[in-house]
């Protein structure tokens, strides 16, 4: 019993716990207790407390109306990807989710993202992928520097994901979709601005599981999503906003949301002494690890609203006793005067 209240102690930090419980102390002796203190003697203490209480309550209402529609304050879990199946060997037909089992193992069919990038006639995505190292980086190195930047910048061209391609070229990318050069049985490919917080909950749960030690043992291929709310199509006009505003705004349910991040173990190499650490360059003998993800869309706004919903409860009922008491003064007055 000594140890787990000698533990329970030296848990306990003056400057957050203490402190902080000593201040909220103090502010609310002295902002809500002043005005208690003024009503008490003006009033009653009865009366004056029952005022300070309704005041209370009402301004807790109004703040809470603010935190629960606006999603600030004090509020519940934010929306988060859980990650419910791990496919090691990169064939999503074995995946438990029936979702997953719609998206193809090879999404580009006799060739690879550097491949595609070479022959789409993208200027955008070819300058940034496609092309070779601009001489101006080769300026004041040596024959073996220059060859060795020139090969570091011929590595990061091949390796590219088609992920990547999208953050530089979406418009490319959603044509060769349309014509079926890409297929995504129905998923939609993730750009990697669009798939951070995927491939960060992804990560995190590759090293926790403990199929990686750390971030740096493997790189992100690319990544989808299917389902959720419907989004804009392409070039929407003014009516198309319009009905895609009112109709998720009176959506009641929220359709399911699936993400899969596909990983795959880097090779193994080695920075020499003073060298910017080398370029990750996943190993194609190693299996691609697809991360199946589903979106929980948390409970924000759930403490917010339970919080003013108790409130204004609150609030009526002192309310409603103010009222009951000066009912009863003016029966009281009333029969004073008719003495």
């Amino acid at each position: 019993m000594a140890a787990i209240s000698t533990a329970v102690f030296a848990g306990i930090n003056f400057t957050v716990t203490i402190r902080g419980l000593l201040v909220v102390t103090v502010a609310v002796s002295i902002l809500m207790g002043s005005i208690w203190l003024l009503l008490a003697t003006n009033t009653g203490v009865r009366v004056g407390t029952l005022l300070a209480l309704t005041g209370f309550f009402g301004w807790v209402t109004i703040m809470a109306t603010v935190w629960w529609i606006f999603g600030i304050g004090w509020r519940g879990a934010d929306p988060s990807w859980k990650t419910v199946d791990i496919v090691r060997g990169g064939d999503l037909t074995r995946s438990s989710v029936e979702k997953a089992r719609q998206l193809p193992n090879d999404i580009l069919p006799g060739a690879t993202p550097y491949e595609f990038v070479k022959n789409s006639g993208s200027a955008a995505a070819i300058k940034e992928y496609a092309s070779p190292i601009p001489q101006d980086q080769l300026e004041g190195l040596t024959a073996d520097e220059a060859a060795a930047k020139a090969a570091d910048w011929q590595l990061r061209n091949t390796i590219v994901t088609l992920s990547e391609v999208k953050a530089v070229d979406q418009p490319l990318v959603d044509k060769a979709i349309k014509d079926g050069t890409i297929q995504l049985g129905g998923w939609r490919l993730s750009s990697t601005a669009q798939s951070g917080e995927a491939v960060a909950s992804a990560t995190a749960e590759l090293i926790n599981e403990g199929v990686f030690d750390t971030a740096d043992e493997f790189k992100v291929l690319d990544a989808f999503d299917i389902g959720g709310k419907p989004r804009l199509p392409d070039s929407p006009d003014r009516w198309d906003r319009i009905k895609h505003y009112v109709g998720n705004s009176l959506r009641i349910k929220h359709p399911i949301r699936y993400a899969v991040v596909e990983v795959q173990q880097v090779k193994t190499k080695v920075a020499g002494l003073g060298e910017a650490p080398p370029r990750p360059e996943a190993d194609t003998t190693k299996p691609v690890i697809s991360v199946i993800m589903k979106r929980n869309l948390g409970n924000r706004r759930v403490q917010p609203a339970l919080v003013c919903l108790a409130s204004l409860l609150l609030f009526g009922a002192c309310a409603r006793l103010l009222h009951l008491r000066d009912k009863q003064s003016m029966a009281n007055r009333a029969a004073i005067v008719e003495k």
